[in-house]
């Protein structure tokens, strides 16, 4: 009898340890996931910026940097789609336990 109270105790307790570790990866990614929206104003201003000066310079290097920034901004959108999908699926395993 005691085996079986010592060993669903056990499991409480790892079941604990789990949900907490499930909460600090949450927290993790959410302060990913702001930042990477932060960089992602960051370049879309930046790039703005930067296509205007080199509009002036040479119309087609100002090209060539909008498709820059556009490569840039796309890859922090991806990152940040995956942070947040990432977000999500921590917290139905979160809602499972």
């Amino acid at each position: 009898m005691q085996a079986l109270v010592k060993k669903k105790q056990d499991r409480l307790v790892w079941l604990e340890r789990s949900v907490q570790r499930l909460q600090r990866r949450i927290e993790k990614r959410k302060v990913l996931y702001r930042r990477v929206l932060l960089q992602q104003v960051l370049v879309l201003l930046g790039g703005i910026l930067v296509s205007a000066f080199l509009c002036r310079l040479h119309p087609l290097v100002a090209i060539v940097g909008v498709f820059a920034v556009a490569g840039f901004f796309l890859f922090g959108w991806f990152t940040a789609r995956k942070l947040r999908l990432s977000i999500e699926r921590y917290h139905g395993l979160l809602h499972v336990y």
